[in-house]
């Protein structure tokens, strides 16, 4: 299977959405109309949900193309080969995959799935297939020391996927914790990066994963007091219509008995690293975790020799670097060559020092718009807070007084911030320094 490290990109998600409409009382126009694999018995459809790594997740390969990983989609591909089946992989939030497997829209349902009561009441599981490691407490590094027991968490917002065994666990075991349930896990952490909330419960693995890949996050010690991880399984739909079942508990059997699992947790263990969006908001640490990496891997800094290199932040995307000496336009041209690689999005943007020359403005949003770009147009605007001057496109001291109370909004690399609003800030290290590097975006 194709490892990856995630480097400059953000962990791309393609959701599968689900169209509901009536059904038809013809039943030749029905036929026609179904997509071919639903009534192809040679195809085995598996419904998931790729926020999860390392048990799923998606990543492009060399090509630019999106593929799904991890230690499920290894399992699930072991047990269509049993089966003499060809999978095809389907994605979507965790919390409608139960409900499309009884419609009939996959055939065996994969995601990290435990078979509580509730759920055997929806749909039939197999045996158990793996046990993950307990579930753990992801909260921010510089505050892991407070939360030594559950009890510290009261009065705290604590996030859990929808429709998942998390939710449980905060309600119950956390007692005076506010719930706060969202479909992905990564927009879990990302409102935990923000500060927008306090922890979040996941699967051990998946918060360990989390963890390792980001400094500023870390292990909660109250995580040794929420008890033991209940075991996956396959779920097929109730009644198991299709007479998947016994195919699939023979090949988890043998699975176990060659000790599969232990080869698909290395081959998707470690060479990757999980993020929530954006990507600009962790170009700091993407770039000390790429040091890091070379340095334990043995292997050298390939981007330390490239022009514009710079050792505390990477520039995301198709985008040029800041320090290019280069006009609106010529960004444009320039960028136009590669923006189709990325399916994460076609935004664009040019900083104008003038925002009120709108004949400029018309200009560049006309031309982006021409080469098919989601055109944006940028500028800073600062506040003197001795002064009260209001400037553009000034970041560190007021062009009437000198002061360098500045309240600044900025947008560089696509990451929308200020540096100093009442002495705080939401640009991280990496921002800044990319921003004092700036001749051009």
């Amino acid at each position: 299977m194709k490892k990856f490290l995630a480097l400059s990109l953000a962990l791309l998600m393609s959701l599968s959405l689900i169209a509901c409409g009536s059904k038809t009382d013809d039943a030749d126009k029905a036929a026609d109309d179904a997509d071919p694999a639903q009534n192809d018995s040679n195809t085995l459809i598996l419904g998931t949900s790729a926020d999860y790594a390392p048990f799923e997740f998606m990543y492009a390969d060399d090509d630019g193309v999106m593929q799904y990983a991890g230690i499920d989609i290894s399992a699930a591909q072991y047990v269509a080969d049993e089966l003499g089946k060809e999978l095809q992989i389907e994605n979507m939030s965790f919390d409608y995959l139960l409900a499309s497997l009884a419609k009939g829209d996959y055939d065996i349902v994969m995601a990290a799935m435990e078979a509580t009561p509730e759920r055997l009441a929806a749909a039939d599981f197999s045996d158990p297939y793996y046990t993950d490691v307990p579930p753990m407490i992801l909260v921010k590094a510089d505050a892991a020391a407070q939360y030594a027991t559950l009890a510290d968490f009261e009065g705290k917002s604590v996030g859990a996927q929808a429709a998942t065994t998390k939710e449980a666990i905060v309600s119950d075991q956390m007692t005076g914790a506010s719930l706060v349930s969202l479909s992905l896990v990564t927009d879990l952490v990302n409102e935990l990066v923000y500060g927008k909330i306090d922890a979040v419960v996941l699967d051990g693995a998946v918060a360990q994963e989390y963890a390792d890949a980001n400094p500023d996050l870390a292990i909660a010690p109250a995580s040794s007091e929420l008890g033991e991880a209940q075991p996956y399984c396959i779920a097929v739909a109730k009644g198991d219509p299709k007479g998947l079942l016994p195919g699939i508990n023979e090949a988890i059997a043998k699975m176990q008995s060659e000790d599969k699992l232990a080869e698909f947790k290395k081959e998707d263990g470690y060479l990757y690293a999980i993020y929530g969006t954006p990507a600009e908001s962790l170009c700091a640490t993407q770039a000390g975790q790429y040091d890091r990496f070379c340095e334990k891997m043995g292997v050298e800094n390939v981007f330390a020799s490239t022009p514009h290199y710079s050792p505390e932040y990477f520039t995301n995307s198709f985008h040029v670097n800041v320090t290019e000496e280069i006009s609106p336009f010529e960004k444009q041209d320039h960028e136009f060559e590669d923006f189709h690689l990325c399916e994460g999005g076609h935004i664009q943007y040019v900083r104008l020092d003038n925002p009120e020359n709108m004949q400029a403005v018309r200009a560049m949003i006309r031309r982006g718009m021409e080469k098919g770009f989601y055109q944006g147009v940028n500028f800073d605007s600062a506040y003197c807070g001795d002064c009260g001057e209001h400037s553009t496109n000034v970041l560190f001291k007021c062009p009437h007084c000198g002061s360098s109370n500045l309240s600044v909004i900025s947008r560089v690399c696509g990451y929308l911030g200020y540096s100093n609003v009442n002495g705080m800030s939401r640009m991280n290290d990496g921002k800044m320094a990319e921003i004092k590097n700036r001749v051009s975006m």
